[in-house]
């Protein structure tokens, strides 16, 4: 059921039949848009909001370890918000664009 909640499975129904059918998405950049966007927003994002909430929490900390603590959680939270955005930039791009892009990337 999730599948079809994503889009990434359609229900089709065929003329004369009372059964369902399931068709899957055949463009896999379609099928990576669409999982890479609720990926983001089932894990990256919640995970996003943990590590501001402990940043926010500690940022008053005095000991070593609680300045320590403090800076590697806005570290994390810097890099979760970097791929969060670099996965919201790949997947507004056209195919032919991020292949382009990663090829230039990976060299």
């Amino acid at each position: 059921k999730e599948l079809v909640n994503w889009g990434l499975v359609r229900i089709v129904t065929r003329k004369g039949e009372r059964r369902e059918y399931f068709e899957a998405e055949k463009d896999v950049w379609k099928m990576f848009v669409t999982i890479s966007k609720e990926r983001k927003r089932r894990e990256l994002d919640p995970a996003l909001g943990v590590l501001r909430s402990c940043a926010e929490q500690t940022k008053d900390e005095t000991s070593p370890e609680g300045k320590a603590f403090h800076a590697q959680m806005q570290e994390l939270e810097e890099f979760v918000a970097f791929s969060g955005n670099v996965a919201d930039v790949v997947a507004g791009m056209k195919h032919t664009s991020a292949l382009q892009w990663a090829m230039r990337l990976l060299g």
